[in-house]
């Protein structure tokens, strides 16, 4: 299977950065988790997703993804894996579980965190099947379903050429936590942090909001309160999906675009209600369908032109690297709302949802709803909590509770160069 569009900055770029770019979704289930029922859970899954059992490897030109016909393996630890090696039969997915909690491991280079809710909600719609009887399997991939190609295809492989709009401005550069505000980069730490949804999206929606940018204004304020001197504007990413704006709601691989929060002393004059007006205005804007296409277009003609331009893989590398530098010199922060869990199946049986990320951002909120909860997974590069402490006094300062239910390292898998 040849890299896909969608997916080829995320995969030559990390490998240019050495980073291992996996996400670990971690369910906290109503019981003890029954390995022999999960066991047969994942073979099922892997039954029905069988696009996704492959290997990744490479030569001197370029990475690919080979069919693997070895089991997907299931580990009984919480401890951080390794995805496309001998530990996971070179799986670019694989499963885990302790106690209570069933841990998704999947290599972000080739699918989304949408993508990856596709094989989760296949995965414990089974487990809930044998486990509880559960049949309700709306939203749901089973067996019995036929698959269609829209599942497997890129639609950033099929756009057109993009439509010229003159020269673009580049980005203005955002405060950056580790190269201007003095913190290390060496010390990345996970906090997962519950909120009410009902209360939270209650709020946000009186003032104007959305639950994810509301959570991305008040990282601004909090980071504005920490460095209230700086001379750069502090910028939040706010990712989009665009699967609908591409009519490709069915695709696994990764189908984003983003908006940016750019917290100047302008936005910082204006009421919080104001504030949330502005952050809607960007992100409809930035869900315009022409414009995401024609943006995606020239994102992809630019891909092209890099994979034309460097034949060795090594300056593919390189060149995609630079990419992921530009786009971080241009945020502060990021947040990522996957939405709640919308599979009746599971429902009263997932308690909790956790998205943990790689160290690839100085600072991310990875966001899902589940249960009546919000579940906030922050990620940072430096073990320090004094952010930590200025978003939940942001969060008690607009009366929202909030409970911190764990601090950790960062547990998402290792992914090695292929051979």
């Amino acid at each position: 299977m040849d890299i896909t569009m969608g997916d080829v900055d995320s995969i030559y770029g990390c490998f240019g950065k050495n980073y291992d770019y996996s996400v670990r979704l971690v369910v906290k289930m109503k019981d003890p988790v029954d390995g022999k029922i999960l066991a047969s859970a994942v073979r099922k899954a892997e039954i029905r997703f069988p696009y996704l059992s492959v290997r990744m490897r490479k030569n001197d030109l370029e990475y690919y993804f080979e069919d693997n016909q070895a089991p997907v393996v299931l580990l009984n630890t919480d401890r951080k894996i390794s995805l496309n090696s001998e530990e996971t039969n070179y799986h670019v997915w694989a499963v885990c579980y302790r106690d209570d909690r069933i841990m998704l491991d999947a290599y972000h280079g080739l699918m989304d965190g949408l993508g990856m809710f596709k094989l989760y909600s296949t995965l414990l719609y089974y487990y809930c099947n044998e486990r509880y009887g559960v049949t309700d399997h709306t939203g749901v991939r089973t067996m019995d379903d036929k698959m269609i190609s829209a599942e497997w295809e890129d639609p950033q492989d099929f756009l057109p050429l993009p439509v010229s709009s003159g020269e673009e401005e580049e980005a203005a550069e955002a405060f950056s936590l580790t190269k201007d505000g003095g913190l290390p980069d060496d010390s990345p730490v996970n906090y997962d942090i519950e909120l009410p949804e009902k209360a939270f999206v209650k709020y946000s929606s009186a003032r104007d909001g959305s639950p994810g940018t509301m959570v991305a204004l008040l990282m601004e304020h909090a980071l504005d309160k920490w460095f209230p001197d700086r001379k750069k504007p502090i910028v939040c990413t706010y990712i989009i999906n665009a699967r609908p704006m591409l009519k490709a709601k069915e695709t696994f691989h990764n189908c984003l675009y983003a908006a940016h929060f750019n917290y100047g002393e302008e936005m910082k004059k204006l009421p919080l209600m104001v504030q949330n007006t502005v952050a809607r205005g960007i992100t409809l804007f930035h869900t315009d369908e022409d414009k995401v296409k024609n943006d995606l277009a020239g994102k992809v003609q630019y891909c092209r032109e890099i994979l034309r331009d460097n034949p060795k893989i090594e300056d593919k590398n390189r060149a995609f690297a630079g990419m992921i530098d530009a786009d971080a010199r241009a945020q502060t922060c990021m947040v990522s709302y996957l939405g709640r869990w919308k599979y009746p199946a599971t429902d009263g049986y997932v308690k909790e949802l956790w998205n943990h990320v790689p160290a690839v951002n100085d600072l991310y909120i990875g966001m899902t709803a589940v249960g009546g909860k919000l579940c906030l997974s922050l990620q940072q590069v430096f073990d320090d909590d004094t952010f930590l402490k200025l978003f939940c006094n942001e969060l008690r300062d607009i009366g929202i509770s909030y409970q911190v239910r764990s601090r950790s390292n960062i547990d998402t898998a290792y992914f090695p160069r292929p051979e």
